[in-house]
């Protein structure tokens, strides 16, 4: 037993060693170009709803000629007939303290080259979409296919949902499947652990929101647009070389900020009564994790307070820390924890 703990904590360090020269300022250059890009516009809506049109210009990064590509539909996930319930009973109360409420994403249209093409729904759950190429896609080629859905959002207190605090858009938008050269990943949503795995891509995303609304979000802000007429902002952000993108969304938000390195951590809170504190929990984890695993190479990490079932949740540049864990100390542990995971997951991924 001891020759085999021995051998993984050989490995993990060896890991560690290998993937922190991939890190730091050269990783966005080295994995960012010549990879699949999102550009995405989301309206959200005062009836918890959103209006999406994506458009993906997909890479075959395989070795084989592919003839569909395969993309998640997640909030299906959390329609009334889903099988795979994103929420285990044990759970259920805590999740859904306004009552049972459910979401789902309804896609509209699907083109290729601005082409019909045929799209079909599987899985249990509906919550894979594949789309069926005219023409097959050779290795190292792009296709692009745009995308029309309409998004509802359930009032779960979840990675997707609102609640009375805050709007929390976790993986809510149509992203490929990932394909290892024999199958694709089709594995449905699970109340259990992370069920997210998906390869890096660049974004350019464009949302539309009530001007009360702060907004929290993966990458960076290029430009913020205000309609006075309308009483709406529409935030312009980018994300290059990372494995999703979320948001959060608040009425109630307070933000700090602090420097560390090249990273700006923006702390958005409103219960917190140690927000200083928390910022600078924040600040020596990205420290000192730096130090142990390579440079973090991205210009942002929004920690982000929320409403949310669980202790917390990690996506690339953002971290939800769920507004109800009672002790400080636990609060504190959780902002450490879920920033670790920009490293492991964020940078290094795993199925």
């Amino acid at each position: 037993m001891k020759k085999k703990r021995v051998i993984a904590l050989s490995l993990i360090l060896l890991c560690i060693i290998i993937f922190a020269g991939c890190f730091g300022s050269n990783f966005i250059k080295k994995y960012g170009t010549n990879i699949t890009d999102y550009n995405i516009e989301l309206t959200l809506n005062d009836d918890h709803t959103l209006t999406g049109n994506q458009t993906v210009n997909y890479k075959n990064t395989s070795s084989c000629i592919l003839n569909e590509v395969y993309f998640h539909l997640y909030p299906n996930s959390f329609a009334e007939t889903a099988v795979n319930k994103p929420v285990s009973q044990l759970y259920e109360t805590k999740a859904y303290p306004n009552g049972k409420s459910y979401g789902n994403i309804n896609i509209a249209d699907v083109k290729i080259e601005n082409q019909d093409c045929s799209y079909a729904l599987e899985n249990t759950d509906n919550d894979i979409l594949k789309v069926t190429l005219n023409t097959p896609l050779y290795p190292n080629d792009f296709v692009c296919i745009n995308m029309e859905y309409t998004i509802k959002i359930p009032n779960v207190l979840h990675r997707f949902g609102y609640n009375d605090n805050t709007i929390n858009l976790g993986n809510i938008y149509p992203i490929a499947s990932v394909f290892d050269g024999e199958e694709w990943d089709k594995n449905p949503y699970s109340s259990n652990g992370d069920p997210f795995y998906s390869n890096l891509a660049n974004y350019n995303v464009k949302i539309t929101y009530n001007d009360n609304l702060k907004l929290a979000h993966t990458g960076s802000e290029t430009m913020c647009q205000e309609n006075i007429e309308y009483s709406t902002k529409t935030s312009h952000l980018s994300a290059s070389a990372v494995r999703d993108f979320a948001m959060v969304l608040s009425s109630k938000f307070n933000t700090i900020n602090t420097v560390v390195e090249d990273t700006e951590i923006c702390y958005y809170y409103y219960g917190d009564k140690q927000p200083e504190n928390s910022l600078e929990t924040a600040k020596k984890s990205l420290l000192t994790f730096n130090n142990l695993f390579g440079k973090y190479p991205y210009s942002t990490l929004a920690v982000v307070e929320t409403g949310f079932i669980y202790g917390g949740m990690e996506y690339p540049n953002l971290v939800m820390i769920s507004d109800s864990i009672e002790k400080y100390d636990d609060y504190t542990n959780t902002v450490v924890h879920e920033i670790a995971h920009q490293w492991w997951y964020g940078l290094v991924g795993n199925n």
